[in-house]
């Protein structure tokens, strides 16, 4: 997810958006940007520490100003990344918590209830 604050009076709000969207685009990029009006919601722009339009802040990655558009792809890399490697790191640690129950279970086959018959049983 990125958030993009801006204001109703900044012209290079604008320029920015298009300017995530068209890089967005060819990098084939699907983070979800979301617009944060500074002016309406002050509180989440105080929550993110930003103190200027137009900013972008995406996890621990902010930029903020008019970015180039080497600058903008590498934050847009940077989110994908941590995107990719967060999802991934759910991924794991389903898998770790589901480990133990698995070995747990075939612990509990291996010391089966039903005992083989002996010669001495019969």
């Amino acid at each position: 997810m990125i958030l993009l604050f801006t204001s109703q009076h900044c012209t290079w709000c604008d320029i920015v958006k298009n300017m995530i969207e068209d890089e967005s685009t060819d990098l084939g990029c699907r983070e979800p940007l979301f617009e944060v009006n500074v002016e309406h919601h002050s509180h989440i722009a105080e929550a993110y520490g930003v103190l200027m339009v137009p900013t972008l802040v995406s996890r621990s990655n902010t930029l903020s100003g008019v970015p180039c558009q080497d600058d903008l792809r590498a934050f847009l890399l940077r989110s994908l990344t941590e995107t990719i490697a967060e999802r991934n790191e759910g991924r794991a640690a389903k898998a770790i918590r589901s480990a133990p129950r698995k070995f747990e279970l075939r612990a509990l086959l291996r010391t089966s209830v039903v005992k083989p018959l002996t010669a001495s049983a019969k």
